[in-house]
């Protein structure tokens, strides 16, 4: 029972956070102006017409609220107006996924095997001195100046 209210909890937990990151990405980009739309007159006109019919021009909490009611009664994430005239967002996700799924695949069944050996090889030569060179590595792998002179890794961060 225990374990049952804790996936509850991480459930809802996550439901939360991605409700709360799609707002703030909602209210970020809405504060952005509007982007001229090119085109004949009457791709003009169709943009103009959606824009109203989706709520563009209310104020911004209508807006938001729009957009929830959207895409929780009917999965509606609007048209493209820019890079995909006149389709709907879902199916661009929906032609964009399987491509996106296979490279996070490949990534991972690359990424897997190396940790598991570095850290297998960690594991073992726990004592050895061998490691330290690793460690510094990976540290140095990341782009925080801090965590890469606390072990003194002068090959990829020297102080300039």
């Amino acid at each position: 029972m225990y374990m049952f209210k804790y996936v509850v909890k991480r459930l809802l937990l996550a439901l939360l956070t991605l409700f709360i990151i799609l707002s703030l990405c909602f209210i970020f980009i809405k504060l952005l102006p509007l982007p001229e739309v090119t085109g004949s007159e009457e791709y003009r006109l169709l943009v103009e017409m959606r824009r109203r019919a989706m709520g563009y021009y209310e104020p911004i909490l209508v807006q938001l609220f729009l957009f929830w009611k959207r895409i929780l009664t009917g999965f509606d994430w609007g048209y493209g107006e820019q890079m995909y005239q006149v389709q709907t967002v879902t199916s661009i996700i929906g032609e964009k996924l399987p491509a996106t799924i296979m490279v996070n695949l490949y990534s991972l069944l690359v990424s897997i095997p190396i940790g598991l050996l570095l850290g297998i090889f960690a594991a073992v030569k726990k004592k050895s001195g061998r490691i330290i060179p690793f460690r510094r590595l990976s540290w140095c792998l990341f782009p925080c100046r801090r965590s890469c002179m606390r072990f003194s890794c002068s090959t990829c961060c020297a102080p300039s």
